[in-house]
């Protein structure tokens, strides 16, 4: 059986509440329900407890299961942040691509409409010219 000296601690430093707050910042816990889970699933009855071993540098928050939830959520958040990135600069080349299509379209119209009044004006003189002729002949 391995014993231990018990009297002895391995640091014996007291951890500034500060300190304790900035290591809970880190691991995404800011209010006091937050720091107080107590899950114990990083091996430690408390978060507290926790946090001072990480103060320590005998533990790191990748050990607690919030943090890895709360890391993995923002993760998630983020990737479907640049998908909806993504997303708006598909519908934005589409929207050029329209655009460009709508300009040229839009051109091939004009060229239509003028050459309608084109023809409208030629007609018309033509209609002139036959009035006068008409006229011409019916004196």
């Amino acid at each position: 059986m391995c014993e231990y000296d018990k009297s002895r601690a391995l640091n014996t430093r007291i951890i500034p509440e500060r300190e304790i707050d900035e290591i809970y910042a880190t691991m995404m816990k800011f209010t006091k329900e937050d720091k107080h889970i107590d899950c114990s699933a990083c091996g430690y009855k408390t978060c507290l407890d926790l946090a001072e071993a990480i103060a320590h540098g005998i533990n790191h928050k990748g050990n607690c299961v919030y943090y890895v939830k709360a890391d993995l959520a923002k993760r998630i958040a983020f990737q479907e942040d640049v998908d909806g990135f993504k997303k708006i600069g598909v519908l934005l080349a589409d929207l050029a691509s329209d655009n460009s299509r709508t300009g040229g379209d839009t051109a091939v119209i004009n060229n239509y409409v003028n050459e309608a009044v084109e023809k409208g004006v030629t007609m018309r003189k033509t209609l002139e010219e036959i009035q006068t002729e008409f006229r011409t002949y019916l004196q």
